[in-house]
């Protein structure tokens, strides 16, 4: 690791207090000089390091530039050597991992990013990911299950992030099914999960969880105007914590997709449940109440006339229809229904 690397770590784990440059020099192994040099190699890369005399080293609260290592000091201990890949620009964070895991094979990992050029939603839906507001990562499993299997684990990265803003920020943040998360009614996360399956076996090789983050307010773009918000958390929450934050619960939650604790949790979290809910099957839209979510995390739809609809994915809005998403419509009836 390059010694710059070795002093953002530190300085990342004190973040609320000076350091002095003997301190670092002693805990690194180099010497002063070497550390000073570190210091002005980071501040020109943009890091709001503040120097004081006779204090040290700190750096800013105002500093919230996403790292690897800002990252790695926030996540659970057994989950600090995993590979972390942060980058200021990339089309889309699900497509950098499905690169990095057919140069070098499926293996967990975090892929990071500043900004998105591509950012991508459900079925090739842009993802407005500006530079400098907002959170936007990848985080990559191996669970070696059967595909359909795996799928719940949208369900669990949604519970992530309303635990992690809940936790973080004291909010109280909805799940609108399948993939968004909500707080005041407006959407402030979406997620797109992605599965590289072996064709033999049938089995999830690796399963791709994207997840963006409106973290910081500024301007949207025309069609999200009024239905989009950011979560403007205080200042000296960083972006590197709340990844790690998401992360860490994803990550612990995603051990057991089975227990039944998580559909719970989904379930308590759910903007839908109760409502009227409209759907889509090619250009034809249906309207009926959404009953259940099951422990597959399918949505039970009850139809005017009594019938119900299992909505394994597809394009619903609540009510007006204002909250639109789009999945790729497939529906079936459940059994005993």
């Amino acid at each position: 690791m390059e010694l710059k690397l070795h002093v953002l770590t530190e300085l990342e784990k004190n973040r609320d207090k000076y350091i002095s440059g003997q301190e670092l020099a002693e805990r690194i192994g180099v010497s002063r000089a070497a550390v000073w040099k570190a210091v002005r190699a980071l501040q020109q890369e943009g890091y709001a390091v503040e120097a004081a005399t006779n204090r040290g080293y700190r750096l800013s609260l105002r500093s919230d530039i996403i790292s690897a290592q800002g990252i790695a000091v926030h996540l659970p201990e057994q989950l600090r050597e995993m590979e972390i890949v942060a980058l200021h620009t990339v089309d889309s964070t699900n497509s950098e991992a499905k690169r990095q895991i057919s140069a070098s094979g499926a293996r967990p990992m975090l892929i990071a990013s500043d900004t998105q050029t591509a950012g991508r939603g459900r079925r090739g839906n842009s993802f407005f990911s500006p530079p400098g507001r907002g959170v936007y990562f990848s985080a990559v499993f191996c669970p070696r299950t059967p595909l359909e299997d795996a799928l719940r684990i949208t369900a669990a990265a949604g519970v992530a992030v309303c635990e992690a803003v809940e936790a973080l920020c004291g909010r109280d943040a909805r799940i609108k099914w399948v993939n968004d998360v909500f707080l005041d009614g407006k959407k402030v996360c979406g997620i797109l999960t992605e599965g590289v399956s072996d064709l033999e076996s049938g089995m999830a090789e690796a399963i791709i969880v994207g997840i963006g983050v409106n973290f910081r307010s500024g301007s949207f773009p025309p069609e999200l105007s009024g239905i989009a918000t950011a979560l403007d958390p205080q200042q000296s929450l960083t972006r590197n914590q709340l990844i790690a934050e998401i992360v860490g619960r994803l990550y612990a939650l995603a051990e057991n997709l089975a227990a039944p604790a998580l559909m719970e949790s989904y379930r308590a979290r759910s903007l839908v449940l109760g409502k009227t809910v409209r759907f889509y099957r090619g250009q034809q839209s249906f309207e009926g109440e959404a009953v259940e979510i099951n422990d597959q995390a399918n949505l039970v739809v009850r139809l005017p006339d009594g019938t119900f609809e299992t909505l394994k994915a597809g394009e619903i809005s609540i009510g007006s229809g204002a909250f639109s998403e789009k999945c790729g419509a497939r529906t079936e009836k459940p059994r005993g229904k």
